[in-house]
């Protein structure tokens, strides 16, 4: 547990009614008692992200290990039967009503929505994982993206794990001085939020999409298998879906009908149906790189069956 209060951005005025940097109640001893690791402080941490980068790289973590992220206002349901490679989607649900009316909005936009919904909260550790802000990391120098506008998970989604955001648990003092904090803090922490996010789509994105996964299994389900009978014949050797048959261990995938998700183009007709930024990827695929060769729809078909024939 990383303990104590940030500000709004360098030099900026310490979160909510923080009047030290540390925790000042039994927050040491609840956490100790709890079987957790207590990281104190004494300064404000920078700005939230900050916070959070530090926490990846001072808890002890190696190659191989997950990070699962909880904020001090969050408790869990479910528990992990597995989790995937690559940063993960859990679930995560409001309790109560927003507690920042007209600064917290409504998810995806916001954070708050009292129905689950994704969240990137597990990350497998890297020497270079990095918030910039909560919602907001980066590692390897590429952005992760959790979900889409429409708030639709990108990444792996474990969702027998939920993470219930109970805000108004504070007393009252305690969430007006939160609220007052906000309030006069928002439009600047917006800016703030909006060119750290702006800078960050500059970056190239990481994303896994369910339905991405689903199509490649679709396709690998989908493939017909064809070799060669002992006439010399192309022969069907394994319909969709089926096992390949003994004897028939080193054939390969050949064309099969333009309606199979898994057919790859291998005629000219074929190849030069196909859009030019997709006629495009599979020139580079074959290696072929001659700008003479790439200068026309027609040319790039015969340079790609060239390299083929060629084995290039």
């Amino acid at each position: 547990m990383f303990d104590g209060a940030w500000r709004a951005g360098n030099n900026g005025p310490a979160f909510a009614a923080a009047k030290q940097p540390g925790s000042t109640d039994a927050t040491a001893t609840v956490a100790s008692e709890a079987g957790a690791i207590f990281h104190p402080t004494s300064a404000l941490w920078d700005d939230q992200g900050a916070k959070r980068t530090a926490m990846f790289h001072g808890c002890g973590a190696v190659d191989g290990d997950h990070l699962f992220v909880l904020d001090a206002d969050e408790r869990v349901a479910g528990t992990f039967s597995s989790i995937p490679p690559g940063p993960v989607n859990v679930l995560l649900q409001s309790i109560g009503p927003n507690d920042l009316p007209g600064v917290r909005a409504n998810f995806p936009k916001g954070d708050y929505r009292p129905t689950p919904r994704p969240a990137l909260r597990v990350f497998p550790w890297t020497p270079d994982l990095e918030c910039i802000c909560p919602g907001h990391y980066i590692a390897a120098g590429i952005r992760i993206e959790p979900y889409d506008g429409r708030g639709e998970s990108l990444l792996p989604l474990v969702d027998q794990v939920c993470i219930e955001h109970h805000p108004n648990l504070r007393d009252e003092d305690r969430l007006a001085a939160k609220r007052a904090y906000y309030k006069a803090d928002h439009p600047v922490r917006r800016g703030r939020v909006n060119r750290a996010v702006s800078a960050l789509r500059a970056r190239p994105a990481t994303r896994t999409r369910k339905r991405d996964i689903a199509m490649a299994e679709k396709r690998i389900a989908d493939r017909r298998i064809y070799g060669q009978d002992q006439y010399g014949r192309t022969v069907l050797v394994a319909a969709p879906g089926q096992p390949i048959p003994p004897g028939f261990d080193d054939v390969a995938p050949a064309p099969a009908p333009a309606s199979d998700p898994g057919h790859v183009a291998q005629t000219a007709d074929e190849l030069k149906a196909l859009t030019r930024p997709i006629l495009d990827g599979i020139a580079r695929d074959e290696g072929v790189t001659d700008p003479d060769k790439l200068a026309n729809k027609d040319e790039v078909v015969t340079a790609i069956l060239d390299a083929r024939s060629s084995g290039d």
